[in-house]
């Protein structure tokens, strides 16, 4: 049996029926809709929440993230990414959030022995890979089933600079193409931080048999409604009614971070 969270992209929530988890006002980064703590709060005495701190932090901001914190009620899961973060939460309460670095049981394993028992999975995994962790591990997991998958993060605002190298007017979000492979991405600057994310959908409905007693993540960011209304009426169904990329599940990826030596 799996449990559903969906990341909106609106703030009107009544759409998503299953538990959500809401990016932080100035802690995350690559969505759609932020919150504020006192909406969040008003959220989570109303419905199971969860929240997502994804940006990775500076010394500077550590200490009023931990206030922001401090000051959110109810939360059942923290997403977060910045392993800084793990000394100020319940470790019950985190989920460890590292976009495509946990993808071995290993790892899982790990954390596990450091008291992280919640952690999110990689979704560049093909699904022999996925069922290997499930298999040999007995954490908590959570997996990226539907999403546009992030695949850069810079700390820099790389569609500005580009603009002012070539006296251009490149929107803050655009599409962009790849030169080699001629795929198309979509790009974002978000304050002082650039993101580029596939244009194509990553969705693992077609296994999700195989996926049982994972947690199971849609992230409605950076679709349009179409997309978006296709998917919360198929997102249980073999197929979700649209074009989508799933070569990962099927296609082992020669080098992943976890195996550089």
């Amino acid at each position: 049996m799996n449990k559903y969270f969906m990341i909106p992209r609106e703030k009107d929530l009544n759409k998503y029926k299953e538990n959500i988890i809401l990016p932080i006002e100035e802690f995350s980064i690559g969505f759609d809709v932020y919150y504020s703590v006192k909406e969040i709060n008003k959220i989570s005495s109303e419905r199971e929440t969860s929240v997502i701190i994804n940006k990775l932090l500076h010394k500077k901001e550590l200490n009023k993230v931990i206030e922001v914190i401090k000051e959110l009620k109810n939360i059942k899961y923290y997403f977060i990414e910045d392993l800084g973060l793990i000394n100020y939460i319940n470790k019950e309460n985190i989920v460890l959030y590292q976009n495509h670095i946990l993808s071995n049981y290993e790892s899982i394993r790990a954390y596990k022995d450091l008291g992280i028992k919640n952690i999110m999975i990689s979704n560049e995994l093909t699904i022999e890979e996925i069922c290997e962790i499930k298999d040999k591990t007995n954490s908590n997991l959570f997996y990226m089933f539907i999403s546009r998958n992030t695949l850069l993060y810079s700390n820099r605002k790389l569609v500005s600079s580009y603009n002012e190298y070539k006296c251009a007017f490149m929107n803050k979000k655009s599409i962009i193409k790849e030169d080699v492979s001629g795929k198309e991405l979509i790009i974002k600057e978000e304050g002082d931080s650039t993101l580029i994310f596939d244009k194509n959908i990553f969705s693992a409905n077609e296994v999700v048999k195989l996926l049982d007693n994972i947690n199971l993540v849609i992230n409605f960011s950076n679709m349009n409604e179409f997309e978006e209304d296709k998917i919360l009426n198929n997102y249980k169904k073999d197929n979700l009614g649209l074009e989508i990329d799933d070569y990962f599940l099927k296609n082992k990826i020669g080098y992943k971070i976890s195996d550089i030596k």
